[in-house]
């Protein structure tokens, strides 16, 4: 199903499906108002799909694939520098080989093409590389973020980029992280970008906020300080309007127990800020899963858990960072609109997708 905003009215719609398919979105992105493009798994098949709108019309696309899937793992949130020009990136294990398959899938021209992915020279023998998401500043230059597992120290952080046709891949290796993962990355120019997770930096394998850079040729970062109230952090996504304004949305867990939907913003120079955002109205331990930020506000999905257990999807409007970042106004502009369908950006569609609820 589809949640659609256009003239400040919300329309669900569900897709047309190639019955009887099971299929699974993941992640979406319109480049355009009326011109969506929706990623996601198909498991009647073992596969993975793409659905473009034109319009009012869905057109369902099943992505190649070089070689027979044996085990799926998620396919990134497609990223479309400009409407029909799109990449995404997904890993499945190879039937014939049962080694791991990384590649990127674009679309140029109607037609979706594959290309394997590159990975990083010290990778273990099986090949085990899961990039999970890519941005494209143009349609000849992205950057993709992911995990993997090395012949040396296990699990790793890893990026790559696309030049001109030509991917390449390198360790990520941020100051203090022991282990982690990589959930978001945006690539506001060429050769910048922002990624953001979750790493575990200490003893207590506590989970805190991870943010890297890459800036001329070169990834950097590290872990996000955590107030001492807070047991553990992630990021889920992140959007930048430029190389010093971006704004990452997450979770966050209290020692004393419970959630946060938690908000980062990156402005002025000053650093990165973090604020906690209201809980929406009948819901609670609220988490934001995904974003994009326009010139005056960032939007913001997630959901939160209702009284009964289940879980009721919400949204969010939160103040874009500017040259200077004022904490107490915007906390008041998170407190004030956090429960509020309204001031979404026209043309903003949030996929919705049935999922169990968080232990």
């Amino acid at each position: 199903m589809t949640e659609t905003r256009a003239a400040d009215t919300w329309a669900s719609a569900s897709l047309t499906l190639p019955s009887p398919d099971y299929l699974s979105p993941s992640g979406v992105t319109c480049p355009a108002p009326g011109s969506c493009v929706v990623t996601g798994r198909n498991y009647s098949t073992r596969g993975y799909f793409a659905a473009t709108q034109a319009g009012t019309t869905w057109t369902i696309t099943a992505l190649p694939l070089p070689t027979e899937v044996a085990q799926q793992f998620d396919v990134s949130a497609p990223s479309c520098p400009a409407v029909g020009r799109c990449v995404v990136v997904l890993a499945y294990y190879d039937n014939a080989s049962n080694e791991m398959q990384s590649v990127a899938e674009t679309l140029a021209g109607g037609t979706w093409t594959t290309t394997t992915l590159p990975v990083p020279p010290d990778t273990d023998s099986g090949h085990f590389a899961i990039p999970a998401a890519v941005s494209c500043a143009t349609p000849t230059w992205c950057a993709y973020v992911g995990s993997y597992n090395n012949s040396t120290t296990g699990g790793a952080l890893y990026g790559g980029t696309l030049v001109d046709g030509s991917w390449t891949a390198t360790t990520i290796d941020p100051s203090d992280t022991v282990g982690g993962d990589l959930a978001s990355i945006s690539c506001p120019t060429i050769g910048t970008c922002t990624a953001v997770g979750r790493n575990s930096s200490n003893a207590s394998n506590a989970w805190k906020p991870l943010q890297v850079t890459l800036s001329s040729g070169t990834w950097s970062g590290g872990s996000l300080p955590i107030p001492p109230e807070v047991q553990n952090e992630s990021l889920a996504a992140v959007s930048c309007l430029s190389v010093d304004r971006c704004v990452a949305v997450g979770v966050q867990t209290l020692a004393e127990g419970g959630t946060h939907a938690i908000v980062d913003t990156l402005g002025g120079g000053s650093g990165w800020s973090s604020f906690v955002l209201a809980d929406p109205v009948g819901g609670q331990l609220g988490e934001l899963l995904s974003m994009s930020c326009q010139p005056a506000t960032c939007y913001a999905v997630g959901d939160a858990r209702t009284a009964d257990g289940g879980l009721k999807p919400f949204s969010s409007a939160i103040a874009a960072p500017e040259v200077e970042v004022r904490t107490r106004s915007l906390r008041r502009v998170l407190t004030s609109i956090g429960q509020s369908r309204k001031g979404q950006a026209p043309g903003m569609i949030r996929l919705l997708s049935t999922r169990s609820a968080r232990p």
